[in-house]
């Protein structure tokens, strides 16, 4: 739905024709579906219980995913603008390497001798997204070799 709102909102005919609209379209998907999901199942080994983990339950997440969804987006907007995309993108491919860090360093301190940790299916969902944002970071250096190549033939 949001998607939809961005894409109808200006005179965006040429951006939507450009797949790397379609690759920061399906990491905004990823990202805003994730914390729908559990990622980690923690087992604690005396007291014989288990609890799940979502992005949901950290704020620090949150924030990370909120920051990640709101730069791609605003690079879907900024589809004139190739050199800040690119730019945008790298420091998004940063964002999403360290997502995980949070992750570890909540984590790893509450965890006892005995306790197992199951990584759950969701995990994967942030590196599709990583994917996708690689993917459109390649796109956008396509097209910007191309202009410069068709300025060289002027």
């Amino acid at each position: 739905m949001v998607i939809y709102l961005i894409l109808a909102h200006a005179k965006l005919k040429g951006m939507i024709q450009r797949i790397q609209t379609v690759w920061w379209a399906a990491s905004v998907i990823a990202l805003a579906i994730l914390p729908s999901f559990s990622l980690l199942k923690f087992e604690h080994g005396f007291l014989s219980f288990s609890e799940t983990f979502s992005v949901s339950d950290s704020k620090i997440l949150i924030v990370f995913l909120s920051i990640m969804i709101a730069l791609s987006l605003l690079n879907i907007l900024l589809f004139k603008k190739r050199l800040v995309q690119i730019k945008i993108g790298y420091m998004l491919l940063l964002l999403h390497l360290s997502f995980f860090l949070p992750l570890y360093l909540q984590y790893s301190i509450q965890l006892d001798e005995g306790d197992k940790v199951t990584i759950l299916p969701a995990i994967v969902i942030p590196v599709i997204s990583l994917i996708f944002q690689i993917l459109a970071i390649r796109a956008v250096k396509k097209d910007e070799a191309l202009i410069k190549s068709m300025d060289r033939l002027r």
